[in-house]
């Protein structure tokens, strides 16, 4: 599972393949990192969790999952489990600079709910 996230302003969002190495290009190639504060809110507002996103090429931001190239302790499936009862999702820049965007809350209580009418895998 991978987290994608954008601000605003990227134009193609088009499916990037993971990176397969090649004798010529055997690591990936290293993205910059961004430190993101994640704010579950619902009934009662959670402590911000901050996190390690690596800045794709076309300003895109991709949760760096757990592994050699992250600091990162938790997959984006760990965090579905705050989701059921704190259903809004709060975004933004640990450290904002002038200029940075601004905090974007996901309301994803639709999603949920629509998870739940639909089965996402079939037998």
């Amino acid at each position: 599972m991978s987290w994608f996230l954008s601000f605003g302003g990227v134009d193609d969002t088009q499916f990037t393949p993971p990176f397969r190495p090649t004798q010529a290009s055997p690591f990936p190639p290293p993205h910059p990192n961004a430190s993101l504060k994640m704010t579950f809110e619902g009934y009662t507002r959670w402590k911000p969790f901050v996190r390690v996103w690596e800045v794709l090429p076309s300003g895109e931001l991709r949760y760096r999952n757990p592994g050699m190239q992250s600091p990162n302790m938790d997959t984006p499936r760990s965090f579905l489990q705050y989701l059921k009862p704190l259903p809004g999702l709060r975004i933004g820049y640990a450290k904002a600079a002038p200029g940075s965007p601004p905090e974007v809350l996901f309301q994803t209580r639709p999603l949920l709910d629509e998870m739940q009418k639909t089965p996402l895998c079939q037998p």
